[in-house]
């Protein structure tokens, strides 16, 4: 190699033409006469940023590649395990526009998913009861309030024909006394099924609330 000096500023980087050189220089020993001279090499970069690009873009592609199979290989894993919540979702659907807490929502695992499906199946069972005794409630009240309708009619009657007697006569004081001890009786029987009425009355209020 011939004896010489480096450039202090090192191999660089130049652009001439729109290409990429990578460029050395050199200055040699002056000769005999004192004449300096200085070498400069140059080497075209365009293998290297070529190469650089297909390396560039197999490594995008490979992790593409891997983005792909991962989501794919989490879709096989997570789908299977999310089934469970979409079938119990349903049933919690279906329970909601049918308004029928006798449907229930399948169970048949023993992770978190399962013990979801259980609570909501022990909350299905206790709103059906509540509805059973809710429409044994609505029946009874329905009965009473028929019973009571009914039954109003007899001391209703009395008292006018008890009336109507006090009008049209003037009974002796005894039988006028029995006549108004009729009356007060008709009068208590109806108090009492006019306070049962409005007992049910409240309980209607409570139940809409």
């Amino acid at each position: 190699d011939p004896s010489g000096e480096m450039d202090p500023s090192g191999p660089r980087t130049v652009t001439l033409e729109g290409e990429h050189y990578r460029l050395l220089v050199r200055a040699l020993e002056p000769s005999a006469d004192g004449t300096r001279r200085t070498v400069a090499v140059a080497r075209p970069l365009t293998d290297v940023e070529e190469t650089l690009d297909e390396v560039g873009l197999g490594l995008a592609t490979a992790a593409l590649a891997a983005a792909l199979i991962a989501t794919g290989l989490a879709l096989l894993v997570v789908r299977p395990a999310l089934r469970p919540l979409a079938q119990a979702r349903t049933a919690a659907e279906r329970v909601a526009d049918s308004q029928d807490p006798s449907l229930r929502v399948p169970e048949g695992r023993a992770d978190e998913v399962g013990a979801l499906a259980r609570a909501m199946n022990r909350m299905l069972s206790r709103l059906e009861a509540a509805q059973g005794r809710l429409r044994w409630t609505l029946t009874e009240q329905r009965r009473f309030a028929a019973d009571a309708s009914h039954e109003m009619r007899t001391p209703l009657t009395a008292l006018r024909g008890d009336i109507e007697t006090l009008r049209r006569h003037d009974p002796p004081p005894a039988e006028r006394a029995e006549t108004l001890g009729d009356m007060a009786a008709s009068v208590e029987r109806l108090d009492r099924l006019v306070e049962g009425l409005l007992g049910l009355a409240r309980v209607d209020g409570d139940l809409g609330e």
